[in-house]
């Protein structure tokens, strides 16, 4: 598919698609040798959503990056593989449990603070 038809399908724009590429986060399948028409796969797809959730997670662009770079490339032994995926659930989960920590903190203020009304509300 033309980059135009991912961009529909992942909701991407294409100048974000093309940033991608420029940060190696998407490469094209193949370029056309007439019209340089950049061709992606179905996969792509998958890469793109797995993109889009960890920023919107909070991940940077380098660390999303850094990480599929590992576990798709083959310099690494399906061990190393799963030692880094396993390391960023580790990470997951302690950003998880710090953000627990400072709902249960963020809760017990606001029950602490009662129902005063301001005065510009009365």
């Amino acid at each position: 598919m033309q980059i135009g038809e991912l961009s529909k399908k992942s909701g991407i724009s294409v100048d974000t698609l093309r940033f991608y590429e420029r940060k190696g986060l998407l490469k094209p399948s193949r370029t056309g040798t007439t019209n340089n028409y950049r061709y992606f796969k179905q996969q792509d797809l998958a890469r793109l959503e797995l993109i889009t959730k960890a920023k919107s997670l909070g991940f940077t662009l380098t660390e999303v990056s850094g990480m599929l770079s590992r576990v798709e490339g083959n310099e690494l032994s399906d061990d190393e593989k799963h030692a880094v995926i396993d390391e960023k659930i580790a990470q997951i989960e302690a950003k998880m449990q710090e953000l627990k920590e400072i709902h249960q903190m963020l809760t017990t203020i606001r029950g602490s603070l009662g129902t005063h009304t301001c005065e510009l509300e009365q």
